[in-house]
Protein backbone atom coordinates (compact mmCIF):
# COMPACT_ATOMS: atom_id res chain seq x y z
CA UNK A 1 0.00 0.00 0.00
CA UNK A 2 1.35 3.71 -0.18
CA UNK A 3 0.94 3.62 3.54
CA UNK A 4 3.94 0.64 3.67
CA UNK A 5 6.16 1.95 1.19
CA UNK A 6 6.07 5.55 3.09
CA UNK A 7 7.44 3.39 5.69
CA UNK A 8 10.28 2.11 3.83
CA UNK A 9 10.90 5.62 2.71
CA UNK A 10 10.95 6.62 6.13
CA UNK A 11 12.81 4.59 7.27
CA UNK A 12 15.76 4.84 5.35
CA UNK A 13 15.30 8.84 5.82
CA UNK A 14 15.39 8.19 9.69
CA UNK A 15 18.89 6.62 9.06
CA UNK A 16 20.49 9.18 7.04
CA UNK A 17 19.76 11.71 9.24
CA UNK A 18 21.21 10.04 11.87
CA UNK A 19 24.47 8.40 10.34
CA UNK A 20 27.04 8.90 7.66
CA UNK A 21 25.32 7.30 4.67
CA UNK A 22 27.04 7.57 0.98
CA UNK A 23 23.52 8.25 -0.59
CA UNK A 24 25.03 7.76 -3.65
CA UNK A 25 25.27 3.65 -2.73
CA UNK A 26 22.01 2.86 -1.22
CA UNK A 27 20.59 -0.46 -2.22
CA UNK A 28 17.20 -2.01 -2.17
CA UNK A 29 16.33 -5.65 -2.29
CA UNK A 30 13.48 -8.23 -1.36
CA UNK A 31 12.65 -12.28 -2.18
CA UNK A 32 9.13 -12.87 -2.92
CA UNK A 33 6.84 -10.42 -1.19
CA UNK A 34 10.19 -8.81 -0.77
CA UNK A 35 10.87 -8.82 -4.13
CA UNK A 36 7.21 -7.67 -4.71
CA UNK A 37 7.98 -4.41 -2.37
CA UNK A 38 11.29 -4.00 -4.31
CA UNK A 39 9.43 -3.64 -7.64
CA UNK A 40 6.65 -1.58 -5.87
CA UNK A 41 9.82 1.02 -4.13
CA UNK A 42 11.89 1.11 -7.07
CA UNK A 43 8.98 2.24 -9.25
CA UNK A 44 7.46 4.57 -6.48
CA UNK A 45 10.15 6.21 -5.46
CA UNK A 46 13.56 5.73 -8.03
CA UNK A 47 15.51 8.68 -7.18
CA UNK A 48 16.29 7.03 -3.55
CA UNK A 49 17.99 3.78 -4.94
CA UNK A 50 21.59 3.37 -6.62
CA UNK A 51 20.47 -0.45 -7.43
CA UNK A 52 17.73 -3.01 -6.46
CA UNK A 53 17.47 -6.63 -6.81
CA UNK A 54 14.34 -8.25 -6.48
CA UNK A 55 14.60 -12.20 -6.32
CA UNK A 56 11.24 -14.27 -7.27
CA UNK A 57 9.10 -10.86 -7.15
CA UNK A 58 5.17 -11.03 -7.77
CA UNK A 59 4.42 -7.55 -9.72
CA UNK A 60 0.42 -8.05 -10.80
CA UNK A 61 -1.83 -8.18 -7.33
CA UNK A 62 -4.54 -9.05 -9.37
CA UNK A 63 -3.33 -11.84 -11.31
CA UNK A 64 -1.18 -13.46 -8.45
CA UNK A 65 -4.65 -13.42 -6.90
CA UNK A 66 -6.22 -15.05 -9.57
CA UNK A 67 -4.01 -17.69 -8.88
CA UNK A 68 -4.23 -18.01 -5.53
CA UNK A 69 -7.84 -17.36 -4.83
CA UNK A 70 -8.35 -20.66 -3.18
CA UNK A 71 -5.49 -20.99 -0.74
CA UNK A 72 -3.74 -19.62 1.95
CA UNK A 73 -2.27 -17.06 -0.49
CA UNK A 74 -5.54 -15.81 -1.69
CA UNK A 75 -7.00 -15.57 1.57
CA UNK A 76 -4.31 -13.31 2.79
CA UNK A 77 -4.63 -10.88 0.12
CA UNK A 78 -8.25 -10.64 0.85
CA UNK A 79 -7.30 -9.41 3.73
CA UNK A 80 -4.88 -7.23 3.20
CA UNK A 81 -7.56 -5.44 0.09
CA UNK A 82 -10.16 -5.73 2.00
CA UNK A 83 -12.09 -8.37 -0.09
CA UNK A 84 -12.60 -10.16 -3.09
CA UNK A 85 -11.95 -8.51 -6.36
CA UNK A 86 -14.50 -10.12 -8.46
CA UNK A 87 -17.24 -8.70 -5.52
CA UNK A 88 -16.16 -5.45 -5.61
CA UNK A 89 -14.82 -2.64 -8.06
CA UNK A 90 -12.87 -0.48 -5.02
CA UNK A 91 -10.94 -4.15 -4.52
CA UNK A 92 -9.45 -4.29 -7.62
CA UNK A 93 -8.47 -0.88 -8.49
CA UNK A 94 -7.25 -1.20 -4.84
CA UNK A 95 -4.70 -4.15 -6.47
CA UNK A 96 -3.99 -2.79 -9.69
CA UNK A 97 -2.67 0.36 -7.55
CA UNK A 98 -0.64 -2.01 -5.17
CA UNK A 99 0.73 -3.74 -8.30
CA UNK A 100 4.38 -2.28 -9.35
CA UNK A 101 3.74 -3.63 -13.07
CA UNK A 102 1.89 -0.84 -13.89
CA UNK A 103 4.63 1.68 -12.97
CA UNK A 104 7.71 -0.09 -13.73
CA UNK A 105 8.65 2.27 -16.31
CA UNK A 106 9.15 5.27 -14.08
CA UNK A 107 12.22 3.02 -12.71
CA UNK A 108 13.63 2.83 -15.77
CA UNK A 109 16.92 4.74 -14.55
CA UNK A 110 17.44 2.63 -11.60
CA UNK A 111 20.12 -0.30 -11.82
CA UNK A 112 17.59 -3.11 -11.41
CA UNK A 113 18.14 -6.58 -11.48
CA UNK A 114 15.55 -9.09 -11.75
CA UNK A 115 15.47 -12.99 -10.99
CA UNK A 116 13.79 -16.31 -10.66
CA UNK A 117 13.90 -20.15 -10.68
CA UNK A 118 12.30 -21.67 -13.74
CA UNK A 119 10.50 -23.93 -11.57
CA UNK A 120 8.43 -21.16 -9.38
CA UNK A 121 4.83 -21.48 -9.80
CA UNK A 122 4.52 -25.33 -10.49
CA UNK A 123 3.89 -27.86 -7.58
CA UNK A 124 3.10 -25.57 -5.33
CA UNK A 125 5.41 -22.53 -5.60
CA UNK A 126 3.65 -19.42 -5.04
CA UNK A 127 4.90 -16.81 -7.87
CA UNK A 128 5.03 -17.71 -11.83
CA UNK A 129 8.39 -16.62 -13.45
CA UNK A 130 6.25 -14.39 -15.97
CA UNK A 131 5.91 -11.77 -13.33
CA UNK A 132 9.42 -11.40 -13.70
CA UNK A 133 9.66 -11.59 -17.30
CA UNK A 134 7.03 -9.04 -17.30
CA UNK A 135 8.28 -6.70 -15.27
CA UNK A 136 11.10 -6.73 -17.34
CA UNK A 137 9.01 -6.51 -20.15
CA UNK A 138 7.83 -2.95 -18.11
CA UNK A 139 11.12 -1.51 -17.99
CA UNK A 140 12.28 -2.50 -21.79
CA UNK A 141 9.30 -1.10 -23.43
CA UNK A 142 9.91 2.39 -21.08
CA UNK A 143 13.35 2.57 -22.84
CA UNK A 144 12.13 1.50 -26.47
CA UNK A 145 14.56 -1.68 -26.19
CA UNK A 146 13.23 -5.22 -26.82
CA UNK A 147 10.98 -7.10 -24.92
CA UNK A 148 10.67 -10.90 -24.18
CA UNK A 149 7.93 -12.38 -26.02
CA UNK A 150 4.88 -13.76 -25.46
CA UNK A 151 5.92 -16.91 -27.14
CA UNK A 152 9.22 -16.97 -24.60
CA UNK A 153 7.13 -15.97 -21.85
CA UNK A 154 4.68 -18.74 -22.39
CA UNK A 155 7.64 -21.70 -23.35
CA UNK A 156 8.86 -20.37 -19.59
CA UNK A 157 5.34 -21.06 -18.30
CA UNK A 158 4.91 -24.49 -19.53
CA UNK A 159 5.35 -27.64 -17.47
CA UNK A 160 8.74 -28.25 -18.47
CA UNK A 161 9.89 -24.08 -18.65
CA UNK A 162 12.80 -23.57 -21.34
CA UNK A 163 13.40 -21.59 -24.30
CA UNK A 164 12.62 -23.30 -27.72
CA UNK A 165 15.14 -21.04 -29.44
CA UNK A 166 17.54 -19.19 -26.41
CA UNK A 167 19.54 -16.38 -27.99
CA UNK A 168 23.21 -15.61 -27.18
CA UNK A 169 22.61 -14.01 -24.01
CA UNK A 170 20.55 -16.61 -22.37
CA UNK A 171 23.17 -19.15 -22.97
CA UNK A 172 25.44 -17.16 -20.26
CA UNK A 173 27.52 -19.04 -17.69
CA UNK A 174 27.47 -16.92 -14.45
CA UNK A 175 29.71 -17.95 -11.64
CA UNK A 176 27.72 -15.85 -8.90
CA UNK A 177 24.76 -18.07 -9.72
CA UNK A 178 26.08 -21.45 -9.82
CA UNK A 179 22.88 -22.66 -11.29
CA UNK A 180 22.18 -23.05 -15.22
CA UNK A 181 20.73 -20.22 -16.76
CA UNK A 182 17.95 -20.51 -18.85
CA UNK A 183 16.94 -16.53 -19.74
CA UNK A 184 19.42 -13.90 -19.45
CA UNK A 185 18.42 -10.22 -21.33
CA UNK A 186 19.16 -6.61 -20.63
CA UNK A 187 17.49 -3.26 -21.19
CA UNK A 188 19.19 -0.16 -20.05
CA UNK A 189 20.59 -0.95 -16.73
CA UNK A 190 17.92 -3.51 -15.98
CA UNK A 191 18.76 -7.35 -16.16
CA UNK A 192 16.39 -10.12 -15.83
CA UNK A 193 17.84 -14.32 -15.23
CA UNK A 194 15.64 -17.15 -14.91
CA UNK A 195 17.73 -19.76 -13.55
CA UNK A 196 17.38 -23.75 -12.27
CA UNK A 197 15.94 -23.62 -9.25
CA UNK A 198 12.40 -22.52 -7.67
CA UNK A 199 11.30 -19.86 -5.48
CA UNK A 200 14.27 -18.89 -4.04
Amino acid sequence: SDVARRDVIDALEWVTERYVVDLDRVYLTGVSGGGFMTLAMVASYPDRWTAASAWVPLSDLRAWYDFHAGDQYGEMTRECVGGDPGDDPSVASEMEGRSPLHTLGNAADVALDIAAGRLDGHDGAPTPVWHSLVSFNAIADALGEPVITAREIAELSRHDPRLDAPGDSDRVTDPSFGREIYLRRHAGKSRVTIFEGGHE
